[in-house]
């Protein structure tokens, strides 16, 4: 059973971007002379959701839920992120800054995306990924950019007048090649790419897992103006309270906080803010609204 709304099929290649990470990562080292691994200060990333932080649209501006849809807050389970800058300015372009990670991608499903069997799946708040101090450039860094991935969460509704409990997975990378995933249990078999948007959702009410695509995923970046990201990526842009200076020399850990606060949408057909996927009901908008970033 397909829960969607059509939309055309998006193609986007993440060139740039990935090409700027591979020109980093071959001259990055791998620590001072005479220093190990378990020595080394390290760089440490971690990912957390919060639903009470302020819902905003695609350009950092607080937003309301749009006339004729609904909206809830998701209970997370996992999150997974697919790329990590850290960007000394405004007027960085995306890519130029320190890209301290890239996700892996395969071909397997035509174009190169993401390769979801490869993601690191967060339970949030968690680690996502560390790295040696010395494998970003010292200097200086007023904005954190983390391309979101992969979301799985908890959402309620009602089907044929019950009230159900289901779960959500939600893959909002610009293009993800996913062979298999599993709600709950259920293993759902894609092997394809699927464009932003795609999810499955699974609950004991309805049989099997049902699949749809949302035409839309809210991506905020408040510097658009000046340094934007490529249509349909997900690479969400946060300003630091205070610049992070790195000197090579300190361990430490920054933060994405994503806001939740109403990122589950969908077209309220009836008007009673209830989501009811078999009378009608698609998911209109499953991005994050929002990001803080922190570091201590």
């Amino acid at each position: 059973m397909t829960l969607a709304k059509a939309v055309p099929s998006v193609s986007l290649a993440k060139g740039v971007v990935r090409g700027a990470a591979l020109t980093l990562f071959s001259f990055i080292g791998c620590g001072g002379p005479g220093m190990t691994s378990q020595q080394m200060p390290m760089l440490t990333f971690q990912l957390a959701v919060d639903p009470t932080q302020v819902r905003l649209n695609n350009f950092g501006q607080p937003a309301m839920v749009a006339a004729g849809d609904a909206a809830q807050t998701p209970q997370f389970d996992k999150i997974a992120i697919s790329y990590i800058e850290l960007s000394p300015s405004a007027l960085t372009p995306l890519g130029m800054g320190a890209v301290a990670y890239v996700a892996k991608t395969t071909t397997a499903g035509g174009m190169p995306a993401t390769d979801f069997s490869q993601l690191n799946l967060v339970m949030p708040p968690g680690t996502t990924y560390a790295t040696g101090i010395d494998s970003v450039p010292a200097g200086t860094y007023e904005y954190l950019r983390v391309a979101a991935s992969y979301q799985e969460y908890d959402v309620t509704g009602q089907a044929s007048g019950y009230n159900f409990s289901g779960r959500i997975a939600s893959f909002v990378d610009a293009l993800t090649y996913i062979s298999t995933y599993t709600l709950n249990g259920t293993m759902v078999t894609v092997n394809a790419n699927k464009p932003q948007g795609y999810y499955g959702f699974q609950t004991a009410y309805l049989p099997g897992v049902m699949q749809g695509q949302a035409p839309a995923t809210t991506v905020v970046n408040p510097i658009a103006a000046t340094s934007p990201i490529p249509a349909n990526s997900c690479i969400f842009t946060a300003a630091f309270a205070q610049p992070l200076t790195l000197t090579g020399n300190d361990g430490l850990t920054i933060t994405a906080s994503f806001s939740t606060n109403q990122s589950f949408e969908w077209k309220d057909v009836n008007g009673d803010g209830i989501w009811e996927p078999t009378a009608g009901e698609y998911v209109v908008d499953m991005g994050l609204r929002g990001m803080v970033a922190t570091y201590q």
